[in-house]
């Protein structure tokens, strides 16, 4: 088993990876009808290297050689260009008239998830292919990623999960966190069809 920075070559893998990830959430954001949706928008942008969804910003487990797991991270001090990144792949998916009604959803998420606080390393995106979980991929993932806080002066680990996902919860219980706060529901999260969410923090010792 190794754990490497993702490459462009591993974007149609790391695309589905992505969506099994938190499809609620993709879904409600990202699919506007039959020719935009979420998963389609994924491989559209895991293709290119920067932005919240770029290979560059992803780290992968490869196994047997074969992309098996996947884990992101991102932190207050995200340069400028990483969210121009991010914005530019929404707008050459989707297209100006469309990407204001994207956008305008993911704003939604502002109604759940805390801003990240600058000793967090928050991390998302974590996915393992069904026929590999229970393996511990994931749980190397988040020891990796651990230490990547930790080269970067972190004294904290945080993520958001759906409330309803209680396995898990549980996992990230296991794994040393604790839920630090749970949202409420907000007429926009009701629109869209999203429910509740849990951050969940762990110190790093």
């Amino acid at each position: 088993m190794e754990i490497r920075q993702a490459k462009q070559s591993d974007a149609k893998v790391l695309a589905q990876l992505i969506y099994d990830s938190a499809f609620s959430l993709l879904d409600a954001t990202f699919s506007l009808n039959s020719q935009y949706s979420a998963l389609g928008f994924l491989a559209a942008s895991v293709v290119k290297p920067y932005g919240q969804y770029g290979f560059k910003n992803h780290w992968v487990v490869e196994k047997n050689q074969q992309v098996v797991a996947c884990i992101s991270a991102w932190h207050s001090e995200m340069p400028e260009s990483f969210h121009q990144a991010t914005l530019s792949s929404i707008a050459d998916y989707f297209g100006l008239e469309h990407a204001i009604k994207v956008l305008t959803n993911n704003q939604t998420l502002q109604d759940f998830i805390p801003d990240i606080l600058p000793n967090e390393w928050c991390i998302g995106h974590l996915s393992v292919v069904k026929q590999y979980q229970r393996q511990g991929l994931a749980s190397a993932l988040l020891e990796f990623m651990q230490l990547q806080a930790k080269q970067h002066k972190k004294t904290e680990i945080s993520l958001d999960v759906e409330a309803k996902n209680t396995g898990a919860i549980e996992f990230y219980l296991d794994q040393g966190f604790s839920k630090s706060a749970e949202s409420t529901l907000s007429a926009n999260m009701l629109e869209l069809g999203l429910g509740q969410h849990c951050h969940l923090t762990k110190p790093l010792i």
